[in-house]
């Protein structure tokens, strides 16, 4: 389930869910598993911010960054994150969510 909640995370669906309902056979021994699928409003990206609170000659992350009115995609996202946070220990960096 986790696998196809990241399907449609990776492709714009950020608030996509997926439900199992689970249906036994106690006389057979079976499951049967449906997946209800609520896909929500596919997103587009906003804007991200970066802010470097020491050091700031320690690269430059803004190029990692999700770029504003790309589709939504969690994976990208997830990268650039740890593509800041993989830099120089001196240079502590922090993510900011807008809602502006």
């Amino acid at each position: 389930m986790l696998a196809i909640s990241e399907l449609y995370s990776n492709n714009g669906y950020a608030l996509a869910s997926v439900i199992p309902n689970l249906q036994t056979d106690e006389q057979n021994k079976t499951v049967q598993v449906t997946l209800s699928i609520s896909e929500g409003d596919k997103y587009k990206v906003a804007g991200s911010r970066y802010r470097q609170y020491q050091d700031p000659g320690q690269g430059h992350p803004e190029r990692d960054t999700v770029d504003e009115g790309e589709t939504f995609d969690s994976s990208k996202l997830k990268r650039s994150y740890e593509r800041i946070n993989n830099l120089d220990t001196s240079s502590r960096s922090k993510w900011c969510r807008s809602r502006s």
